[in-house]
C-alpha cells in the first residue's frame, strides 16, 4: 500500500517528529536552530513547529520587530534535540504530517521505524 492510499494511518499514535534538514550552530554559547522562513508563515506557526514562544524567537531576531519574510534565516532557540511528540488525530495522514513540520517521508520513517512495518 502506498502512503498517499491511507486515509488514516495510525489514529491516536505517537510519532516522533525530527526537524531534519535543519541546520543549527551555537551562538553566544547557546544552541540556536537555523531556519528559513517559508512563504505565507508567521511566528505563531514557526513557535509551534519548534516548541519555542514567539517571543523567543522576536528575543533570537531582533530583526524581525517588524515582521517576517519569505526566505529570510532565522535563530530559533534549540530546546528540543529529539524532535517533537505528535499524537495522530483520526484525520492526519503522513502526507499532512510532512507538510505542517516540513518534513519529508525518509525523515518520518527515520525518526519512526515501526511506520515502514504497517
Amino acid at each position: 500500500m502506498y502512503l498517499y492510499d491511507w486515509k488514516i494511518f495510525c489514529e491516536h499514535t505517537c510519532i516522533i517528529v525530527c526537524l531534519y534538514g535543519v541546520g543549527w550552530k551555537i551562538v553566544g554559547g547557546k544552541p540556536y536552530y537555523e531556519y528559513s522562513v517559508a512563504k505565507s508563515e508567521g511566528f505563531y506557526s514557526i513557535s509551534k513547529k519548534f516548541g519555542v514562544t514567539q517571543a523567543e524567537i522576536q528575543e533570537a531576531n531582533p530583526q524581525t520587530k517588524n515582521g517576517l519574510k519569505e526566505g529570510e534565516h532565522l535563530l530559533i532557540p534549540k530546546k528540543n534535540t529529539q524532535g517533537v511528540m505528535h499524537k495522530v488525530q483520526k484525520s492526519e495522514t503522513l502526507f499532512s504530517l510532512k507538510q505542517k513540520y516540513g518534513l519529508t517521508y525518509d525523515d518520518l520513517y527515520e525518526a519512526n521505524p515501526s511506520l515502514k512495518t504497517r
